[in-house]
């Protein structure tokens, strides 16, 4: 192999390492339980009855934490996994 070679895959190969670095660490350091259940709660205490429909509350929680629908998905398991929500195929309530 050439030299030029190695050299760019080395490159490839350390980007796509710190990337997902990264990435682990954003996830363990970003989503603590403590305030998840503080970003939960602010959420539904703007609602009168404390219960909003499942889409709104995951666009509530992409724009608190500034992620994707799939990470927003994940955090709302993660929040009635703790027992913070009580939800159905439409609705998320406060537990």
């Amino acid at each position: 192999m050439e030299t030029n070679t190695i050299v760019i895959l080395a490159v490839v190969i350390i980007c796509l390492a710190l990337v997902g670095l990264n990435r682990f660490h954003h996830r363990q350091h970003h989503y603590n339980e403590e305030d998840l259940r503080q970003a939960v709660k602010n959420i539904l205490s703007l609602q009168p009855d404390h219960i909003l429909p499942r889409a709104d509350f995951t666009k509530a929680l992409r724009d608190h934490y500034n992620c994707d629908n799939k990470e927003a998905l994940w955090l709302l398991g993660r929040a009635k996994e703790k027992g913070f929500v009580k939800y159905d195929d439409k609705w998320v309530e406060e537990s």
